[in-house]
């Protein structure tokens, strides 16, 4: 009886690594994936079905411990940054060990309370869009253009903003 265990083998290039734990190629979130297969640069990837990639792995070795949990999983969206030939670096480590969503919607975990809490502030901060007056902006605000108006992804969906006339 054959009692020797299978190995499932890296996909990164070269690494002959057979000891070290490994970590999925990411099935839910394609923005990482497509990240992850540049970063791997691995030919045999080319033109495979999503189903073939995502039983595919990468040794621990491949990534900052930055991007490992005290369990040894990685963290939300984690990339692999050492040893990968697709990659050439970068000096900032969260920028060079993680890519974050650009869209709050998107991030993993996001519960849907904040959404709706976000899409609620947004809805009236659109209501409450006027154009600037300089009467109202008080002698101590400088005002570029008094026909300017406010749009919601400059100001962000952090804080209400104060008007004048709140």
């Amino acid at each position: 009886m054959n009692t020797s265990k299978r190995v499932l083998v890296c996909s990164v290039p070269e690494c002959t690594n057979t000891q070290a734990k490994r970590h999925f190629i990411p099935k839910k979130d394609e923005r990482i994936r497509k990240i992850w297969l540049q970063r791997i640069n691995n030919p045999i990837f080319v033109d495979k079905p999503s189903s073939y990639i995502t039983a595919k792995a990468v040794c621990d070795i491949h990534f900052e411990e930055i991007c490992k949990r005290d369990d040894h999983k990685l963290k939300n969206y984690s990339l692999p940054s050492l040893y990968v030939p697709g990659f050439a670096g970068v000096d900032n480590e969260k920028e060079r060990c993680f890519s974050f969503s650009p869209n709050p919607y998107e991030m993993k975990g996001t519960p849907p309370k904040v959404k709706r809490l976000m899409d609620s502030f947004k809805n009236e901060m659109r209501k409450r869009r006027k154009p600037l007056d300089i009467e109202e902006a008080g002698p101590s605000h400088e005002v570029i253009n008094h026909q300017q108006t406010l749009d919601i992804e400059e100001a962000g969906p952090s804080y209400p903003l104060q008007t004048a006339g709140n």
